[in-house]
């Protein structure tokens, strides 16, 4: 009876020995591309197992135990784009993958720029209008408030005066105090700009220190969200500003000319001193 036993349990061991031998087993280390420093805690999945592990402090994985055969291979952690790669696993042979991790960007369709940050635009509860630099190209433009003007909804833009470089007044979704101010809150680059409260004929807005075309887009904040995020001061609603950056690539270089001529307009025909005198001595008695 004991002999059987062992016998059994020896073919056992042998069979499973087998077995394992079929299988194999995955290993690498997965680092940023840009500065070589190992990314602990990044997730390695084999999709057609949906197995995985993540990497330790150093950056290493191991998964074991795989049937022998050929896998792809997803590695992703946050802030950079996915890896993937396929391989081929052996049995009782070890495969090694190197990972160089590549920083990804947020794409801009998926979140909104707010006040002080970023937010997806499920989590936006306010509107929020936007005017891009592809909008207002060619038109010319004078003023970086006019290019507001009949380009955002619920934005109403009108001339306070006809000095050169007077200010305008804005609007988002009408007036909202009868005794305060109605102007919205204006934001540049994340920097507040104030404005000189003075007449409207003698008002400059300092807006007009930016050119029209250094200007990447123009968001305007409506409703309670620009208050939720920029306190009272933005209870008429936030414009804000983003002005062209550099960018990596060739060189571009653009220009553009605008040219115009004024002339006098409905011209009044005096009478010459002649015509004067004859008009006086006519009324003499």
């Amino acid at each position: 009876m004991l002999r059987k036993i062992l016998y059994i349990a020896t073919v056992c061991l042998f069979t499973s020995a087998a077995a394992f031998a079929q299988n194999g087993t995955l290993s690498g280390t997965v680092t940023d591309a840009e500065s070589g420093e190992t990314l602990p805690g990044a997730n390695v999945l084999i999709v057609e197992l949906q197995r995985g592990a993540s990497t330790d402090t150093n950056g290493e994985f191991t998964v074991e135990n795989i049937p022998s055969g050929e896998y792809n291979i997803r590695i992703s952690f946050v802030g950079y784009q996915n890896f993937t790669q396929t391989v081929q696993i052996n049995a009782g042979q070890t495969t090694e993958i190197n990972a160089e991790m590549q920083p990804g960007a947020v794409g801009l369709d998926e979140v909104v720029v707010t006040g002080y940050g970023t937010t997806t635009k499920r989590e936006l509860t306010g509107s929020i209008a936007s005017v891009s630099s592809e909008d207002f190209e060619g038109v010319p433009v004078q003023n970086t408030e006019g290019i507001l003007q009949g380009r955002a909804a619920g934005v109403t833009v009108t001339t306070t005066s006809g000095n050169p470089g007077g200010a305008f007044q804005v609007q988002i979704r009408g007036n909202g105090s009868i005794n305060a101010a109605s102007e919205p809150l204006y934001i540049v680059d994340g920097v507040q700009i104030s404005f000189d409260q003075q007449s409207n004929l003698t008002s400059q807005s300092p807006l007009n220190s930016i050119a029209p075309g250094d200007i990447e887009s123009i968001e305007v904040i409506k409703g309670a969200s620009a208050a939720a995020i920029y306190g009272s001061q933005a209870a008429n609603g936030v414009v804000l500003i983003s002005t062209k950056r550099g960018q990596a690539g060739a060189t571009n270089i653009s220009v553009r000319a605008q040219t115009g001529i004024s002339g006098a307009t409905q011209r009044v025909d005096y009478i010459s001193t002649e015509q004067y005198l004859d008009f006086v001595v006519k009324d003499l008695p």
